[in-house]
């Protein structure tokens, strides 16, 4: 997940809204700037064919910058685009394949110093069994490492987590 390029504003916090969808980035509140939009983690689940799993959201997370910042994540979002059953619940395809994406709001402190901001926060994806209970395996999940195994960022890019202000 990438929050883009963004100024924190010297007039006090900003809650920011990164879309799982697009990486649009907005401003909720206080007076940050935006200068680049940002790219939402993107997640591949790897299963048994035609297999439905539920994405587990964490309830919130923490990033640390270069320059000594802390910025804050929660009310994180999941994008489906293909293969949808529920809001944060998919189906896997004929080859046991399926992704989503994922968003957040990021909260920076007033002077939140610029720089390059990562963190981690934990999911669960868990699939369920055919009596329609779920068996607690994890099917993928994880932080946002760029390990193209089941469930984890499946960007090619060497800057995973990179949030940069």
């Amino acid at each position: 997940m990438s929050v883009g390029t963004v100024a924190g504003s010297p007039d006090g916090p900003s809650e920011l809204r990164l879309s799982p969808s697009n990486g649009d980035i907005s401003v909720i509140s206080g007076a940050a700037s935006i200068l680049d939009d940002g790219r939402p983690a993107r997640f591949l689940v790897r299963g048994d064919e035609f297999a439905i799993v539920q994405i587990i959201l964490p309830p919130s997370g923490s990033m640390s910058g270069s320059n000594g910042g802390q910025a804050s994540l929660s009310n994180f979002s999941i994008y489906i685009a293909r293969n949808a059953v529920g809001e944060d619940t998919l189906q896997l395809d004929y080859n046991g394949h399926g992704s989503f994406q994922l968003g957040a709001d990021i909260g920076l402190p007033s002077n939140a110093p610029s720089g390059s901001y990562t963190g981690d926060y934990d999911l669960r994806v868990v699939r369920f069994d055919s009596g329609g209970g779920s068996d607690d395996d994890d099917d993928g999940g994880g932080s946002d490492d760029d390990d193209d195994g089941g469930g984890n960022d499946d960007d090619d890019d060497d800057d995973d987590d990179d949030d940069d202000d």
